[in-house]
């Protein structure tokens, strides 16, 4: 029986080789879709490693001492099946079977004629094996612990990683995490994933109401991630509040449209690696709009993490150490009521009001005056106010009032971009009567609307955009 549960657990550890091989593959495939706890199945991947390895080798052992062997094995199956991931659990099952077989064996071996000569090696052997079991153990522990820390520190890191109270942050970045941090609170109390749809379906909107610019200027936050992927471009992530997010993506592939990772030998890049995990920083640059009922572009895929962790993908244009003196200058500028004191002074002042009584008590100033008086001149100003405000309003190819992303409202509120998108809209409509695959060119204008028109964020880059699309319709 001892033979036979080593063999068996061989077989199980070759098994769990290959199911913590699977459980990485997918560990990996998570990470690089940015999906959440990635990591987490990583770590267990290589835990389901670690076991099986271990079970291979005293499955081997129990050939020759099956007893401690077997007690080794039922260790190494029990902590396997609860660090390796549900795959590498099933073969520890198996392996756990062979360890009872190599103990319930171990314990049928004859005794030999010669006891005295034997009995003092057996001993030493079964010190060496406990000592050996309790080495496992401790190891266990080590992994336990060390993944518990993880967690613990990782919860730490969301716990702290808000800002100090006593920053004062941009208005669009606080209205921003008042809005997601309440829709956070909210998805906590919720009883099913129905509800927490709608908690997102409200919080995009109130987004989408509230954030009137995809640019955002001098926001402030502390760096999360500090890395690069296997081309040396620079992945960066900072968190606003806790658990809310901006980032880059950490993958080529998903980044083919977004241009958010940072290049090398930039000034940006430099910038950004001089720098340290939890430092606080301010940085500029611009989210992108979101599609299919996101307000702006995540990077996580389940509807939890939309809603309990969100992570907002960013191209970053300037990132630098927080310097609390310069917001404390700009606060006093900004608050400042010097600019008018000056002004009311002035008005106040009754230095010339005494010459203009001088001159009006002149007989000459006074005639020039009761004709600048008679004139319609004075009348003018108000004229030329009136043109303006009769002005019929501008509008683009749809209905202002249906906008529903941040592109969209920026289209409504500027008349460039408000004639360009008619223009759009006439130079697609002629190119559609006249083309011979008008499916095929819905496609591409839905595919230039998403990643051309849609990832602008300012006004300059949305008139480009307009105008190369209304040049390639034309032609």
């Amino acid at each position: 029986m001892g033979k036979a549960g080593g063999i068996i657990s061989i077989i199980a550890g070759i098994f769990g080789i290959i199911a913590a091989v699977v459980t990485l593959f997918f560990g990996g495939l998570g990470s690089a879709l940015n999906t959440e706890n990635a990591s987490s199945v990583v770590g267990l991947g290589w835990g389901g490693v670690l076991f099986s390895f271990l079970v291979i080798i005293f499955g081997a052992v129990a050939f020759a001492k099956p007893k401690p062997a077997g007690i080794a094995l039922v260790i190494c199956s029990i902590a396997g099946a609860i660090l390796g991931g549900t795959f590498v659990a099933v073969c520890m099952v198996l392996s756990l079977v062979g360890g009872i077989l190599a103990i319930f064996g171990g314990k049928k071996a004859p005794p030999q004629a010669t006891p005295s000569t034997d009995s003092p090696p057996s001993k030493k052997s079964s010190v060496r094996w406990i000592l050996g079991g309790v080495v496992v153990v401790i190891v266990v522990v080590v992994l336990v612990g060390v993944i518990g820390k993880g967690g613990n520190n990782a919860g730490n890191t969301s716990a702290t990683s808000s800002a100090p109270a006593s920053i004062v942050l941009p208005a669009a970045e606080a209205r921003l995490i008042q809005i997601v941090s309440s829709a956070q609170t909210e998805s906590r109390n919720a009883e099913n994933d129905m509800q927490r749809g709608g908690i997102k379906a409200k919080r995009d909107k109130a987004l989408c109401e509230g954030i009137t610019s995809l640019a955002a200027d001098n926001w402030i936050g502390k760096i999360e991630t500090l890395d690069s992927n296997s081309d040396g471009k620079g992945v960066l992530s900072i968190e606003i509040a806790p658990d809310i997010t901006v980032k880059t993506w950490n993958n080529a592939l998903s980044d083919i449209s977004s241009k958010t990772l940072i290049e090398p030998e930039t000034p940006l890049f430099q910038a950004a690696s001089s720098m340290k995990k939890g430092q606080l920083v301010t940085f500029s640059g611009t989210f992108f709009a979101g599609h299919e009922g996101d307000c702006l572009e995540e990077g996580s895929l389940s509807l939890r993490g939309k809603i309990q962790e969100p992570e907002y993908i960013f191209r970053f244009a300037s990132i630098a150490a927080y310097d609390s003196s310069q917001q404390a200058k700009a606060t006093q500028q900004t608050a400042a009521p010097a600019p008018a004191a000056p002004a009311a002074e002035q008005a106040a002042a009754p230095a010339p009001a005494a010459p203009a009584a001088e001159q009006a008590a002149a007989p000459a100033p006074a005639a020039p005056a009761a004709e600048q008086a008679a004139a319609p001149a004075p009348a003018a100003p108000t004229e030329v106010k009136e043109p303006v405000s009769s002005a019929p309003p501008f509008s683009p190819s749809f209905d202002c009032n249906k906008a529903s992303s941040a592109a969209e409202r920026l289209i409504c509120s500027n008349r460039e971009l408000a004639e360009a998108d008619v223009k759009l809209a006439q130079a697609y409509k002629t190119a559609l009567s006249s083309a011979t695959d008008k499916d095929t060119l819905r496609r591409e204008q839905n595919t230039w609307r998403k990643n051309e028109r849609d990832a602008c964020a300012d006004v300059a880059c949305m008139v480009n955009a307009y105008q190369q699309r209304i040049s390639q319709l034309s032609n």
